[in-house]
């Protein structure tokens, strides 16, 4: 087990205020699309390369990491489908 430090996605908008960011303004839109990206690559390498899921990914267990601008961690990847081998 390793400490993630990072911020709940679901209070994403309540750090960009803390920052002096607007919510719904444009810099944020942008790091949104960031975390998305972020979020689907990481999704498309647990699933197709490495063979491992994260079977309960509401956003109690997504956390935008610290210090990055989009780089996110998930808590309670467990579920495991398969291997790697037989995705190629």
């Amino acid at each position: 087990m390793e400490y993630i430090d990072g911020i709940p996605i679901l209070n994403l908008g309540d750090e960009l205020a803390k920052r002096g960011i607007n919510p719904a303004g444009k810099m944020a839109a942008a790091a949104k699309q960031n975390i998305l990206k972020s979020l689907t690559l990481a999704y498309g390498q647990m699933i197709l390369k490495s063979g491992f899921f994260h079977a309960d990914p509401h956003p109690g267990n997504i956390l935008i990491c610290k210090g990055s601008e989009a780089t996110c961690g998930m808590l309670e990847v467990s579920a495991h489908e398969g291997s790697a081998d037989t995705m190629s």
